[in-house]
């Protein structure tokens, strides 16, 4: 049983067809070394219509803008190793790309190597390293590291377990997230609060939302 709820890439808009002229426009900035249109091409190659699609190209054009130290780049290429989208599949290298992301503040990035420290296939857990990767997302207001974050509380991985800041940040996650059935029951802190529990509920969840709101500044 994996810990945390998910794990899930960013969810984007799919990517629309390009007019030959504006894709031979992006491959000519992808090669005059624009980290951007490297990482557009590559996202293109990878997900785009059909017609378009190499993976394996994809992620060698992922890898040039992730070399340049692109953020987004540097986690979509940690995912393509995670899920051996275009590469074989290579945990370690994933948690390489993802961790140079993560450390730049990608909330995405951060919640993903949260998630597979505390789920690595080896069994070489890392539950400190997860929680730490887990409340950096959480602080930022991502929904899903709130929950992950939540599970760790619950069950004492890498923290000490605490019922209470489980529920507080169950409780913030169904309010920052934007898709509320992605939540399962079974994922939550399970347990019914006495009233002073309640009140020192709402004293963390304050807490916490005044964090997030600095950092959002």
């Amino acid at each position: 049983m994996s810990i945390g709820c998910e794990k899930e890439m960013e969810i984007k808009d799919p990517i629309p067809e390009m007019q030959p002229s504006a894709l031979d426009t992006l491959r000519k900035q992808a090669v005059e070394g624009h980290a951007e249109a490297q990482m557009q091409l590559g996202e293109i190659l990878i997900g785009g219509p059909p017609e378009d699609r190499n993976e394996t190209t994809g992620v060698m054009w992922l890898r040039l803008a992730a070399e340049q130290g692109l953020s987004s780049a540097q986690y979509a290429l940690g995912e393509s190793f995670l899920n051996g989208i275009g590469v074989t599949k290579d945990e370690d290298e994933a948690i390489k790309w993802l961790a140079l992301s993560a450390e730049q503040g990608k909330a995405m990035a951060q919640n993903v190597l949260g998630w597979v420290m505390s789920n690595r296939e080896d069994g070489d857990n890392n539950f400190t390293a997860a929680v730490h990767w887990f409340r950096a997302a959480a602080n930022q207001g991502y929904a899903v590291a709130q929950a992950n974050l939540s599970t760790m509380y619950r069950d004492g991985k890498g923290v000490q377990r605490n019922k209470v800041l489980a529920y507080s940040w169950w409780e913030i996650a169904l309010e920052f997230t934007e898709n509320i059935q992605s939540f399962h029951k079974q994922d939550g802190p399970y347990f019914n609060p006495t009233g002073e529990e309640l009140k020192e509920i709402e004293w963390e969840k304050n807490k916490i939302r005044k964090t997030i709101n600095k950092k959002a500044k």
